[in-house]
């Protein structure tokens, strides 16, 4: 039940948003089945791998009809930041006591939601490291799942067209496997400054893996581009040189890519005609917002005289030099004292009890029980 509700908040119309790992775009193993259990029409449902939810007298919650049918799209702005699990406890790999999960993990889901779309990513700690079991430098703290296929980005909310439309970082791969650590990102409400990571090695195992180059696609029919001093509306933004088409025109990437040196940052800031009161204002509001770029940080000022995030350039080859970026001045808490936190979801940290809150549904789920 609260696996289903809380996929119900940050999902549009059936497909989730926020960060992910070892995911991609598009459909998904748990979309199928999800749909199935809604009721969902017939060409969109599917079966579990091990049919046992399927085969079971269980039905979802309501609380998750009532947010999944009724709540959204939203009615007005709101954030959810969860914690999740993805730091490694500091033992030997390899072992049967590595590899474990801390619970106390330096990783959060954020995502911020309108009437009209969901903007959503991971919070993280691209310098978090424990040492080498093997005696070799520091390695990276997350687990290899939580790292995988990073994915962040924004979906668009609009019951009037029949597919979702989304504006999402692409990573291309350079060998097998799926890319690990690629970038790294921030978010504060309505904008995400992410950055590619460079490769790792030997010397340097702090870097990204099966990473070339990371750009942005834009999916969708409906979806319409607009290209105006250095900036691809909606809101995108290459900020370490000009940019280049591919993909049949659906995807930016860095123009001048070397490999084994590109840091390149970029910059989305969402709008909706609920803040922005039409796309014009919003194109006008983006483009005399405040924005400082230097070589090891940059700052951008969210509306005039609004939020302002710093973010600070993240060398692999130097982990230890790295700042987190502050918001306002105040660095990103990472180990915040809730693990849900949401108008509908809510939870302290340690705590056994999740409440749940929609519309006329109030629900405690307690877990000492």
């Amino acid at each position: 039940d609260l696996a289903l509700i809380e996929e119900a908040q940050i999902s549009v119309r059936g497909r989730r948003g926020g960060g992910r790992s070892r995911a991609g775009y598009g459909k998904h193993g748990f979309d199928s089945y999800k749909n199935l259990l809604y009721g969902v029409g017939e060409s969109a449902r599917g079966a579990s791998h091990s049919k046992v939810i399927e085969t079971s007298r269980y039905q979802v919650p309501r609380a998750a009809i009532l947010l999944r049918q009724h709540t959204f799209p939203a009615p007005g702005p709101f954030a959810i930041r969860n914690r999740v699990l993805g730091e490694l406890e500091a033992c030997k790999r390899h072992s049967d006591e590595g590899n474990r999960f801390a619970p106390d993990s330096a990783l959060v889901n954020y995502a911020w939601r309108t009437p009209h779309y969901l903007l959503g990513s991971t919070l993280q700690n691209p310098a978090l490291s424990m040492p080498d079991p093997e005696g070799g430098p520091p390695v990276l703290k997350y687990g290899g799942i939580s790292i995988q296929n990073r994915w962040c980005g924004l979906l668009f909310d609009d019951p009037s067209e029949e597919k979702v439309s989304a504006i999402y970082p692409m990573i291309e791969k350079t060998r097998g496997g799926r890319p690990q650590h690629p970038f790294w990102s921030v978010q504060h409400e309505n904008v995400i400054i992410l950055q590619r990571i460079t490769p790792r090695s030997a010397k340097h195992p702090m870097g990204s893996y099966s990473t070339g180059r990371v750009g942005i696609r834009f999916h969708g029919d409906a979806l319409r581009k607009v290209e105006e001093d250095s900036w691809i509306f909606a809101g995108v933004r290459f900020l370490d040189g000009d940019y280049t088409w591919i993909d049949e025109g659906t995807t930016a990437v860095p123009g001048g890519f070397l490999q084994g040196t590109d840091t390149s940052r970029i910059l989305l800031h969402a709008g909706d005609v609920s803040t922005h009161g039409s796309f014009e204002k919003f194109k006008a509001t983006v483009k005399a917002n405040r924005l400082i770029v230097e070589d090891e940080n940059l700052a951008y000022e969210i509306e005039p005289g609004g939020d302002r995030i710093q973010v600070f350039r993240y060398d692999a080859k130097a982990p230890a030099d790295f700042e987190l970026p502050n918001i306002n001045g105040r660095p990103i808490d990472l180990r915040p004292s809730h693990t849900y936190q949401s108008p509908y979801l809510n939870g302290d940290f340690g705590s056994d009890k999740v409440r749940v809150t929609v519309g006329p549904v109030t629900r405690i789920f307690d877990f000492s029980e």
